[in-house]
């Protein structure tokens, strides 16, 4: 797409019909969390409200609920908001994982904050959840899990409130066109998450789907935990006990099958949890989606006409690279053709093919010191289109996607320091293409997760030690939609970390002392609903500012929009 075309469209400050409030959350001069995500833009409409769970406290179970539609909003609905609250008592805690299932749907998935001795954590977040529609239409089970333990050391207590926000549709607020089914991968509602311990676990359901799907997404969260919680530092195991470091090499990436044969790519964020590296690092912000992941999305309706056979399929999710372990858990949304009872088609085009990584390693070990640089660099370019015979007429979709990932790790370790510089890179850039009678309709996302992370641990003769440590967390994404290769909408996000610190340590190994200072942003520009902007700064753990404007530079600032409009 040619920047000339695009420019004078993508004009976001314009107020828009929903407003995108900041998170009230921060407090100048406090040291509790302070997410720099917004709420969810909703209307000016009183919701009806279903409580999941009030008050409840969180150990190693999880608390069960029953979920009814509201008797007095029963739709239909303009936006359905997932709305918690979490908080902690003052004590010592990790970072545990959080997550809220509906009838088998992951509504939320996240981590909490940590607490300190002084400090009891408290925060809200809120998860747009209007997809979800025709699975909140009838009753469901659910349960919420925030997987604390406790023991002498370990001594804080989780609790939560969780509710559904029903807005009432309006002239002014219809509701928007959602799924018709709603499929969670794991056909056990109440099996939670998967463990994807190596490259060849999945996360499969198999089953029959409607004969009349005619469009098809697949949402997957993949969250690295135990050894691959840091997997972007990971290196190839012949160096991993020179280097002090998890092994495994540093590339990540999720696979989407249909049948075994690979159907999409699904890259994977660099979510830092609130106790990762140091913990003073995200104190009071927490980084990029720490609290409330978003899934990513994988459009699969090129291959509506092979599950529409009325025969059974498997609908499977991997992750390449993976070495111990990946959580992972996801949704089908399909959009059914209710004038025809059965489609036909099939995948005409496929060029996937799994990922393999070029890893070049120039690592000198001598006297048990090693040091060096060690790149990993993948790219994938694939092609696929399938046909459909609707009830309108023939139908043909293709995706397509470029995706780049680089990582560069400069390594020195001695008996007295531990320098390691990261510098990852992770671009995608997909176009989705839709033509009918109607015409060409093409949507084209483009994303980027740049990490930069620096830490360096020197040790004195004494015993005595420091630790200094900066990241650079970015997420940047990016939507164009055209009809007949004019745009009709547009939006973008780009939410940016720059948290440095200092430790110091006593030669026991005790902390001592911390310093350090942050900044955070969070821009989004939709043509719709206008812009925002919020900002905030700390220093020493505690939110020295804080600002949110109705105004942004998206077209300044994001390199998502710059690949999408041919600028980059």
């Amino acid at each position: 797409m040619r920047r000339a075309v695009l420019a004078p469209f993508l004009l976001f400050g314009a107020a828009g019909s929903l407003p995108s409030p900041a998170n009230a959350a921060g407090v100048i001069g406090s040291s509790n969390v302070a997410p720099i995500e917004p709420n969810v833009a909703v209307p000016a409409e009183t919701p009806c409200v279903v409580t999941l769970v009030s008050n409840a406290t969180f150990g190693g179970d999880p608390v069960n609920f029953a979920y009814a539609p509201p008797a007095a909003c029963p739709g239909p609905w303009a936006k359905v908001v997932l709305s918690t609250d979490v908080s902690l008592n003052a004590g010592r805690q990790f970072d545990r994982t959080a997550v809220i299932y509906i009838g088998g749907v992951p509504v939320l998935f996240g981590t909490t904050a940590e607490p300190r001795a002084a400090l009891a954590p408290s925060w809200h977040v809120e998860r747009d959840i209007t997809d979800d529609t025709a699975m909140l239409k009838s009753p469901q089970s659910g349960y919420v899990l925030m997987g604390n333990y406790q023991d002498s050391t370990y001594t804080s207590t989780i609790t939560a409130n969780a509710r559904l926000l029903f807005y009432p549709a309006t002239r002014a607020y219809p509701a928007p066109a959602t799924p018709d089914l709603v499929v969670p991968l794991n056909s056990d509602p109440n099996a939670g998450t998967a463990t994807l311990n190596t490259a060849a676990d999945t996360l499969s359901r198999t089953g029959i789907l409607p004969s009349n799907v005619e469009k098809a997404r697949l949402d997957v969260f993949l969250q690295s935990q135990s050894n691959d919680e840091f997997w972007y530092t990971c290196v190839p195991d012949a160096y991993a006990t020179a280097l002090e470091s998890c092994g495994g090499g540093a590339f990540r990436e999720g696979l989407v099958s249909v049948d075994g044969v690979p159907a999409g790519v699904a890259p994977i964020y660099p979510w830092i949890y609130t106790g990762g590296i140091d913990p003073y690092l995200w104190e009071p912000i927490p980084g990029v989606q720490t609290l409330a992941f978003a899934p990513t999305s994988v459009d699969l309706t090129p291959f509506a006409g092979v599950v529409d056979d009325g025969k059974p399929h498997t609908l499977s999710v991997s992750v390449a690279g993976a070495n111990q372990h990946f959580a992972a858990t996801g949704t089908l949304y399909l959009t059914l053709d209710h004038h025809a009872t059965a489609l036909r088609g099939a995948v005409t085009r496929n060029t996937l093919t799994a990922a393999a990584p070029v890893v070049t390693a120039n690592i000198v070990q001598a006297g048990g010191e090693a040091s060096g640089t060690i790149d990993t660099r993948s790219t994938h370019d694939y092609s696929i289109s399938g046909y459909l015979l609707t009830s309108h007429g023939p139908v043909v979709t293709t995706v397509a996607q470029h995706g780049t990932f680089s990582n560069r790790q400069t390594l020195d370790v001695t008996s007295l320091i531990d320098d390691q510089a990261i510098v990852q890179r992770t671009d995608t850039l997909t176009t989705v293409t839709t033509s009918d009678a109607s015409g060409r309709k093409t949507v084209v996302t483009a994303s980027a997760y740049p990490l930069d992370v620096k830490y360096d641990y020197v040790q004195a003769a004494d015993g005595s030690a420091t630790q200094v440590t900066t990241v650079r967390q970015v997420l940047d994404a990016g939507k164009v939609s055209l009809v007949d290769g004019l745009p009709v909408a547009a939006s973008a996000v780009i939410e940016t970390r720059t948290p440095t610190d200092t430790l110091s340590f006593n030669s026991a190994g005790a902390v001592t002392g911390h310093a350090g200072t942050d900044k955070a942003s969070y821009l989004s520009g939709d043509t719709r609903t206008g812009c925002l902007t919020n900002r905030e700064t700390a220093t020493n753990s505690v939110l020295s500012t804080m600002s949110s404007t109705s105004a942004c530079d998206i077209l300044g600032e994001t390199t998502s929009l710059n690949a999408l409009t041919g600028g980059r």
